[in-house]
């Protein structure tokens, strides 16, 4: 029996063991599989083969595209490595292309799933995928808590050393991920005070002794998704600037009421404005009503229409993002596309410079932008503290902002881009 599958018998042994017994203990689990990892030569430097590093990042587009740099700059310290990267399948498409792994993988990492079934699934793709290549290195860049499981699946990698962020950089973490810095052989707690989280994703290679010196953020997509971006705009242009415009947003309370933006763009379309409207079918209503309560011939309505590569592909094109906080957001400050991004996060909450600020640890990453956020948070929203510091379940805190100070942030950055034209 080869080393996979004697692996993957022990871990089933396991498994069977803890479902006759109805008790699964993660520490356990660790105290059970180590000596197996050690027993089989996965915990020891073997400098007759190729260096091999695993990098794991399982939460959405934001947190995607803010790895790319680091995976850009991994590659530079590390040209001779083979690198995989594991991403979660609704991301896959945007990082397939990555030209800094070696290997991308797909990995669905079951939220909702008894931890017996997330088990399983983890350690059938390790069979399939990872064992194989008995890792050197696994890098966890992600430093919020971790929903996915990626620390899990970073320890039955088999990975000699695994790097990552302690379950103890904040008091939300420490409560959800209890335990799992017993799944990391290098604990980090980067700097204290509020970091942007693509400053953290550097902090991993600066502490393993590597330079960054390149800063910048990447996304691939190649000639054929540039090729139908263009189909698709190509008679919508017609000698006009475009804005993207993005309506959805991962929570109720992130989105901008569509009425206010309509009311924003209408006077921003008497520029010569034209706006491509993106996004997912969640959001299709409020796509259909945008486009009906525009000027005519204003609007490109493509939510839920284009492949995800397609999408970065289009924002590429344009002149400008105005829309909430999404991945797209990201997606064009790394496509050095200016943004107009409009936060849920009052500017007056006690947490403003704390590990709950949106705006602090995920403001656009190095291109013009302007983020547009209410003065002052609504009751009860104004004694609570959480992510984006609005704690609704609709559009509450940013309703406040007016579409007269959306219009106005459009004055300010078309001056701006003006200005520095020549640079």
């Amino acid at each position: 029996m080869d080393e996979s599958n004697q692996l993957r018998s022990f871990c089933e042994a396991y498994i069977k063991r803890t479902m006759s017994t109805h008790k699964f203990d993660l520490p356990d689990f660790v105290n059970y599989m180590e000596p197996v990892f050690q027993k089989m030569g996965y915990r020891t430097m073997d400098r007759r083969k190729q260096e091999s590093i695993l990098v794991i990042r399982l939460d959405d587009i934001r947190g995607c595209v803010m790895t790319s740099g680091f995976l850009r700059e991994l590659r530079r310290e590390k040209p001779q490595a083979h690198i995989t990267l594991v991403v979660n399948p609704f991301v896959y498409p945007l990082m397939e292309l990555c030209p800094y792994a070696d290997d991308v993988y797909e990995f669905a990492s079951g939220a909702g799933m008894a931890l017996q079934d997330v088990l399983r699934t983890a350690i059938s793709f390790c069979f399939r995928h990872l064992w194989r290549h008995q890792y050197d290195l696994c890098f966890c860049p992600q430093w919020g808590i971790d929903r996915s499981w990626t620390l899990l699946l970073g320890f039955l990698s088999g990975a000699r050393e695994r790097i990552g962020y302690s379950e103890k950089v904040h008091e939300e973490k420490a409560r959800a991920n209890r335990g799992y810095d017993r799944f990391l052989t290098r604990v980090l707690a980067c700097s204290p005070g509020v970091v942007h989280e693509v400053s953290r994703t550097f902090y991993l290679l600066q502490d393993f002794g590597m330079a960054v010196e390149n800063d910048s953020m990447e996304v691939w997509f190649d000639d054929q998704d540039k090729l139908v971006a263009h189909r698709l705009l190509v008679n919508f242009m017609e000698n006009h600037p475009i804005a993207v415009v993005a309506l959805g947003a991962s929570q109720a309370c992130r989105k901008y009421p569509v009425e206010r933006y309509v009311a924003a763009l209408r006077r921003i379309a008497e520029s010569g404005m034209r706006f491509v409207l993106l996004g997912g079918n969640d959001v299709d209503l409020e796509g259909s009503f945008f486009a009906r309560n525009m000027p005519k011939g204003t609007v490109m309505n493509l939510i839920g229409q284009t492949y995800l590569r397609v999408t970065a592909a289009l924002i590429s094109m344009v002149d400008l993002y105005i829309g909430n906080d999404t991945g797209l957001a990201h997606i064009a400050a790394a496509l050095h596309v200016p943004v107009i991004e409009l936060l849920a996060e009052a500017e007056d909450k006690k947490e403003d410079k704390s590990v709950y600020s949106v705006y602090e640890r995920f403001h656009p990453w190095k291109v013009p932008s302007i983020v547009l956020r209410p003065a002052r948070a609504l009751p009860p929203c104004d004694e609570t503290a959480v992510l984006g510091g609005c704690c609704t379940m609709m559009p509450h805190c940013i309703s406040r902002i007016a579409p007269e100070e959306v219009v106005a942030a459009y004055n300010v950055m078309v001056d701006y881009l003006e200005e520095h034209s020549g640079e």
